[in-house]
């Protein structure tokens, strides 16, 4: 049996993809993106506040990351710096996206509403 033989013999029966997708993407471990929120509720700070850096014309927020901890125990923390101002997130995280994460919310949390004049 020839590779391209296998192949079909392997598709054959399948549903189109078209109509499985949402089904594939939670097989291969993505999540569906709707209305800033992901599948498993958790907001997504990080593309808001690009979003008002953006809107606000001013430069895009940039993130350091500290580590600590052993290498099978690591513990984060994030800072992001938007506009000349620092915020940091407020305790330790699991992962470096987490600890960014908190630190987003927690500048869009202080950031004014709205623009302040130019």
């Amino acid at each position: 049996m020839t590779s391209l033989s296998l192949q079909r013999s392997c598709l054959t029966g399948l549903p189109s993809f078209a109509s499985n997708q949402s089904h594939l993407l939670e097989a291969f471990g993505y999540l569906a993106v709707a209305g800033g929120r992901s599948e498993n509720h958790t907001p997504m700070y990080k593309s808001r506040l690009q979003q008002l850096c953006q809107q606000r014309q001013w430069p895009l927020p940039e993130y350091a990351v500290s580590r600590e901890g052993r290498d099978h125990d690591p513990h984060f923390r994030a800072t992001v710096t938007v506009n000349g101002a620092a915020f940091h997130s407020p305790d330790d995280s699991r992962t470096t996206k987490e600890a960014q994460n908190k630190a987003a919310q927690v500048a869009l949390e202080q950031l004014p509403e709205t623009a302040p004049p130019p």
